[in-house]
C-alpha cells in the first residue's frame, strides 16, 4: 500500500487506463481528479502522448524581474493623477499581461480601482437629507406606499460585440450600428410592485415626463386602488416642471433632497 501511495497520479491513470475497462468518469472519481482532466489524459494517451512529460513552455510562469517592477512603480508614481493613466497602457508598455500589472501594483503597495469623487454637501443639504429620512420613517406606512422612480439610457452603437473568436488568417465581418441612436428608459418601483418600463428616444423634457406619468397612472392605481400613494423623483428640471400638474392629478409627492441618489433604491436598478 505504501508503494502505491508513492506513485504519481498520472502514472496511476496510465495503469488504470491500460489494464482496466473502466470509463474516464470512473477513473476521475477513483483518482480524485476533474472529469475534464481525465478525458484530456485519455485522448492524449490514446494518441501515444506521454502525459507525464510537460510540454515545453508549460508549467512555468514567466518571471517578472525586480527591475521591471520598479519601472512599473515609477510609472505609477509619475502618472497616478492623470485621467489617461491605465493598467492597460502599463501592460502594453512593459509587454506583460494586465493581471501581472495588478499583482505588481499590489506587491508595491498601490491600490488601483475606480475613484468616486465625494460630494461636499452644505449644512442645508445635509439637513434636508436627515429631514427626508425622518419623514419616511415617522409614518411607518409612507415608505410602503411610495413609488421610487428614475430614468437611464444607453447608445445602441455601444451595444455590440467587442471580442470574437476566429480562425487564423480568416477575416471576420461585424455589422455595427450606423446611427448613434440613444435609447432611454423610465420606471418606478414600490413595495407592492413596479410600473412597466417606458422606452423612449427623445431627451426627457417636461411634456414627455408628464406624458409618461399619465400613461402609467392606471398601473399606479391598480397597485394602490385606495389612493394615498406617494411619488419620488430627483430634482431634474424636467421633473420639477411637472410638479404643479402632479398636484392637480393627486400624485402625493415627497420632496427628494439634492445629491442623494443613495436614498433612492431605484438607482440600483
Amino acid at each position: 500500500m505504501e508503494i502505491i501511495d508513492t506513485i504519481d497520479t498520472k502514472t496511476k491513470f496510465i495503469v488504470l487506463h491500460a489494464l482496466t475497462d473502466i470509463t474516464s468518469k470512473q477513473i476521475s472519481e477513483a483518482l480524485g481528479i476533474p472529469y475534464s482532466t481525465a478525458r484530456d489524459w485519455k485522448t492524449k494517451t490514446d494518441e501515444n502522448i506521454d502525459i507525464r512529460i510537460i510540454a515545453e513552455g508549460r508549467g512555468k510562469k514567466p518571471e517578472i524581474t525586480e527591475e521591471t517592477k520598479r519601472k512599473i512603480a515609477r510609472d505609477v508614481r509619475m502618472n497616478m493623477n492623470q485621467q489617461k493613466f491605465s493598467t492597460n497602457k502599463l501592460a502594453s508598455k512593459h509587454e506583460m499581461r494586465n493581471s501581472k500589472v495588478f499583482d505588481t501594483l499590489k506587491e508595491k503597495g498601490f491600490i488601483f480601482g475606480r475613484y468616486d469623487i465625494p460630494q461636499n454637501l452644505t449644512d442645508i443639504e445635509r439637513d434636508s437629507r436627515v429631514e427626508f429620512c425622518e419623514l419616511m420613517l415617522d409614518d411607518e406606512n409612507r415608505i410602503y406606499e411610495t413609488f421610487f422612480s428614475d430614468e437611464s439610457g444607453f447608445k445602441l452603437s455601444d451595444a455590440h460585440v467587442e471580442r470574437i473568436c476566429k480562425k487564423e488568417n480568416k477575416e471576420m465581418e461585424l455589422e455595427l450600428p450606423r446611427e448613434h441612436v440613444r435609447v432611454n428608459m423610465w420606471g418606478a418601483i414600490s413595495f407592492r410592485g413596479a410600473t412597466s418600463l417606458h422606452i423612449f428616444k427623445e431627451n426627457l423634457k417636461g411634456p414627455i415626463y408628464q406624458n409618461i406619468l399619465g400613461e402609467r397612472r392606471e398601473e399606479v392605481d391598480t397597485l394602490y386602488p385606495g389612493g394615498g400613494v406617494y411619488f419620488i423623483h430627483d430634482r431634474l428640471p424636467s421633473h420639477t416642471s411637472c410638479e404643479g400638474w402632479m398636484m392637480e392629478e393627486e400624485f402625493g409627492q415627497v420632496l427628494f433632497p439634492t445629491y442623494s441618489p443613495d436614498l433612492n433604491p431605484m438607482e440600483k436598478m
